[in-house]
């Protein structure tokens, strides 16, 4: 909000750009992705996904610990994860991102409940 002449004194105007704070970390995803101003609500499906994931997670984990054993399905569980975690650090679009926070909550949740 600023100073206006509007009879309440303040008027919105739409954020068009932002600083980022380069003190401590020099890139983060809100940053390298510029999540802010019209594209803030990806931040929240950022964190979101990860969260739909882990619905599909116990009928995943329980048929094929069913079907596999239960060691199996962990130790690919752990092995996916950790492709899924490294992999992470190296993808440059937003929306493969997406879809791999979405499958690490998918495979991260049965490792859980089977353990």
């Amino acid at each position: 909000s600023t100073n206006g002449s509007s009879s309440v004194g303040l008027e919105d105007e739409p954020c068009t750009e932002w600083d980022f704070d380069t003190s401590v970390f020099t890139s983060t995803l809100t940053s390298e992705f510029s999540l802010v101003c019209k594209r803030d609500h990806l931040r929240a499906t950022y964190q979101s996904i990860y969260m739909m994931g882990t619905i599909f997670s116990p009928l995943l984990a329980g048929y094929l610990a069913d079907r596999y054993g239960r060691w199996r399905v962990v130790l690919v569980m752990q092995l996916v994860t950790s492709t899924i975690v490294i992999s992470l650090c190296f993808i440059h679009s937003f929306t493969f991102i997406v879809v791999a926070r979405f499958v690490l909550g998918t495979v991260n949740l049965p490792t859980l409940f089977i353990l």
